[in-house]
């Protein structure tokens, strides 16, 4: 760990994966838990324009070749969306086995895995981009900004790039008004609204960065405030009819608010280590989670008919556990070989990218 790892924002981050994991037991298991952790996507996408920005603007003005800059961020995200891709397919492949009536025809599950295979989305699959793994939508998306940025974000000066979030959040702000939500972007009906909401959250995030400048981060409990709000704000119940207010008042005034002040305020050094862990898991948490949840839920809900809240509590458990493991014990040593492979600097990876 490195002076310029955050990890206030590793733990933000961590929080947010967390908490659309309790988002999907709700959605799978029909509890009622964490109604508003969709906007962790918004969040996630903010902060990835954060670190990016910060780790490589000034090398993509110098020195790092667009195409190099895309190959790194290929090699830092695929292999756990592979491996969230093969999970899907095996749960897939038991659907279609027990004659599941909301399985994929068998053509389409194999048009399913070719295209989400390489990241893109199902064009086999009349609803979902990525049938195969849901959450798996929002990183196709953030390779698609990463592409921008490697072409056109980094040039751009920030009254310019500041003008673009303007009218994308415009955009995105009348979307939201219109459906009542910003809920959006997994689905083929709503793939566009995706691209808005990537387009307004990533450039804030990069216009944060340059704002950030060489600020010195301040060591404070103050760091646990953010951390509380976003968890808070996921996990807060309203009746549906706020949903739109909130999803406004959350995404263009409390996101941006957070994401600088957990830039700001470094936790304390002795809550460090509880940061790197939760930044630690938060991919790989965020990749594989769904279709485990989908053949857990369905063994010890469905057909054992263990209680709800047992099922619940113990994937949560096994799964970060799980994603604890596979960062450092498959995602790391795989994207090393993966950079040595491809003649890139190994240590080319900057913590919490």
């Amino acid at each position: 760990m490195t002076e310029q790892r955050f990890h206030s924002l590793d733990a933000m981050r961590g929080i947010a994966a967390i908490a659309v994991v309790i988002l999907h037991i709700g959605d799978v298991m029909h509890l009622q838990t964490f109604h508003y952790a969709y906007l962790a996507v918004d969040f996630f996408f903010g902060l990835s324009g954060f670190v990016l920005a910060r780790a490589y603007e000034s090398k993509l003005r110098s020195s790092l070749p667009s195409l190099r800059f895309l190959e790194m961020r290929v090699i830092r995200l695929y292999p756990l969306f592979a491996l969230g891709i093969i999970f899907g397919a095996i749960n897939v492949a038991g659907q279609i086995a027990a004659h599941s009536p909301t399985a994929l025809s068998p053509f389409g599950a194999v048009g399913a895995l070719v295209m989400n295979a390489l990241m893109l989305p199902a064009l086999s699959s009349p609803a979902s981009l990525f049938p195969l793994n849901g959450p798996a939508w929002s990183l196709f998306f953030e390779m698609v900004i990463n592409v921008v940025f490697a072409v056109i974000l980094y040039r751009l000066a920030s009254s310019l790039l500041a003008v673009i979030c303007a009218v994308v959040g415009a955009l995105y702000l009348s979307s939201i008004l219109y459906l009542g939500h910003a809920d959006v972007g997994m689905y083929w009906s709503n793939i566009g609204l995706g691209l808005l909401r990537v387009g307004f959250s990533f450039p804030v995030g990069v216009l944060l960065a340059r704002l950030y400048g060489k600020t010195a981060k301040i060591p404070s409990a103050f760091s646990l405030v953010p951390m509380m709000v976003l968890g808070t704000m996921m996990a807060v119940v309203l009746p549906s009819r706020f949903d739109r207010a909130y999803d406004v008042i959350a995404i263009f005034l409390v996101m941006p608010v957070i994401l600088w002040l957990g830039a700001i305020y470094e936790m304390p050094e002795r809550l460090k280590k509880i940061g790197a862990f939760l930044g630690d898991v938060s991919y790989p948490l965020y990749a594989i989670h769904f279709p485990l949840l989908q053949t857990f839920s369905y063994i010890f809900a469905r057909k054992l008919h263990l209680p709800g809240g047992i099922v619940a509590t113990v994937f949560v458990v096994g799964v970060i556990w799980l994603a604890w493991f596979l960062s450092h014990h498959f995602d790391v040593p795989v994207r090393r070989w993966l950079s040595a492979r491809s003649k890139l600097r190994a240590t080319a990876i900057p913590a919490g990218s």
